[in-house]
This record gives structure tokens, C-alpha cells and sequence, in this order.
């Protein structure tokens, strides 16, 4: 089971996640060797709602695979946004790789 969580802002700009942004694909490979995971990811999104930048700010022990799933899913991503200023805005997004239903 792959979850992803709805994104958390901290400031005041809403972001809107699309509906049709990618969940992350869990590996074949990982998924048989039983490997699992909790990250928590923070992403900075640019003016167009793009993500720009990722950083694991929880979770960086876990195995590159799914680092990897995680980063190639969420770099497509986009967001609506609230406001029309041009700063980047960082929004958190929790991601979980576990065999368990």
C-alpha cells in the first residue's frame, strides 16, 4: 500500500493539489524485498503552482528506490494557488511505502 497524505502549508497561501498529480509508483523490486518507508517531504512551489525544489526532511535512512519513486512522482506535481505573488512557497507532503493494508 503507497499512501500520500493531503500537503500541508504552513503560511497563509492556499495550495491546492490537482487531482490528477501522480502517486508515486511502488517498486517491484522493493515491494519483494519487502522494503517500507515513512518520508516526509518538503516541497517549494513557484508561481505557477510547479514544484521547483524537494527536500527529505524525514525519512532520509530510507532505501534510494523509493526515494527515488517518491522524487519522480511528486516532481510532476502542480498545484492551484491562492495568491498571484511570485515567491516560492514550501508545503510539506507525507509519503508512506508499506506492504500492509
Amino acid at each position: 500500500l503507497l499512501s500520500s497524505n493531503e500537503p500541508t502549508n504552513p503560511g497563509k497561501i492556499a495550495l491546492i493539489p490537482h487531482a490528477d498529480n501522480p502517486t508515486p509508483v511502488y517498486p517491484e523490486q522493493a515491494r519483494r524485498a519487502g522494503l517500507k518507508g515513512d518520508m516526509l517531504l518538503k516541497l517549494m512551489i513557484n508561481a505557477q503552482g510547479q514544484v521547483v525544489d524537494i527536500h527529505v526532511i524525514m525519512g532520509q535512512e530510507i532505501d534510494e528506490s523509493l526515494k527515488q519513486a517518491a522524487f519522480e512522482a511528486v516532481r510532476k506535481w502542480r498545484f492551484i494557488r491562492s495568491d498571484k505573488s511570485d515567491k516560492v512557497v514550501p508545503v510539506t507532503l507525507p509519503i508512506s511505502f508499506n506492504l500492509e493494508t
